[in-house]
């Protein structure tokens, strides 16, 4: 592709488009906004393209935090942790029978993935009681200012 073309395929990908963006200060995160072009400067030296981007407030983490426990009619308590700003729900995934307790819930789940909207994971760490037989894994994305 000459430049010009590369211009025009670089400026159609981004431009109107809900991104993740990463900075070079931060590898460990990236942002989601969506990205205007508002300049192009083609000379026969080199090229620039200027982006805007419209980004929520977050920059969330390149990894997702997951934990696995196992229980084997047994019950335990665990902490999930949010080092981030934003409150988090998990996604969950169940092999066996496990019930969880955590505020004033109690909630008892066969295998299958679930997502508990009343779980909330806010910053700092959220308390949950584990009882059953069975494995329990938690995901969560955490975001942080």
């Amino acid at each position: 592709l000459d430049r010009e073309e590369l211009i025009t395929v670089i400026t159609r990908e981004i431009h109107g488009r809900t991104c993740k963006i990463t900075l070079d200060d931060d590898k460990e995160h990236y942002l989601i906004g969506r990205c205007k072009i508002v300049g192009v400067k083609n000379t026969n030296a080199y090229a620039t393209i200027e982006i805007e981007g419209n980004c929520e407030p977050y920059r969330y983490a390149f990894n997702e935090t997951v934990r696995t426990f196992e229980l084997t009619d047994q019950t335990i308590e665990i902490l999930l942790s949010n080092r981030g700003r934003k409150t988090v729900i998990p996604e969950i995934e169940i092999e066996g029978n496990i019930t969880l307790a955590f505020d004033e819930y109690q909630i008892s789940v066969s295998s299958g993935p679930y997502k508990f909207p009343d779980l909330i994971v806010p910053t700092g760490d959220k308390l949950v009681t584990l009882s059953g037989s069975g494995k329990i894994t938690f995901k969560y994305r955490e975001g942080v200012l």
